[in-house]
């Protein structure tokens, strides 16, 4: 099982309302595997300089934003560190953020959270 990290991080209201929307609309354990679901989605649809390229516009209301510790796996703390690094985003923060921001509006609920995308595919009990 994959090494587990736990963030501090500053999401919209909005973000964590959605998360634990898909709790439990797709019985999932907690809003962090649904946040893990959401960096895998990305990570894997390979089109982080288009997600990443209207990160200027984007501007967070300070006193819309909660702290939620979330538990990722350390492969998604490095995804959100080389994001940080490429795109200049200043924080873990604004990286998933943005990442939520994209699935929210752009992804399919269903092809985001029906489709098995771990490395083990339909037989793994765990992911």
């Amino acid at each position: 099982m994959a090494q587990k990290v736990t963030l501090s991080l500053h999401l919209e209201k909005k973000q964590l309302a959605w998360l634990e929307e898909m709790v439990k609309k797709y019985n999932l354990p907690s809003a962090g595997k649904a946040l893990r679901i959401c960096f895998t989605y990305t990570k894997q649809a390979g089109e982080d300089a288009a997600v990443f390229a209207k990160v200027p516009s984007i501007i967070a209301d300070n006193e819309d934003l909660v702290e939620s510790s979330q538990e990722i796996d350390d492969v998604h703390d490095k995804y959100l560190q080389s994001l940080v690094e490429t795109y200049s985003l200043g924080s873990k923060d604004k990286a998933s953020r943005v990442i939520l921001d994209y699935v929210m509006t752009s992804g399919n609920e269903a092809t985001i959270f029906e489709v098995k995308r771990c490395k083990h595919g339909d037989v793994c009990k765990n992911c």
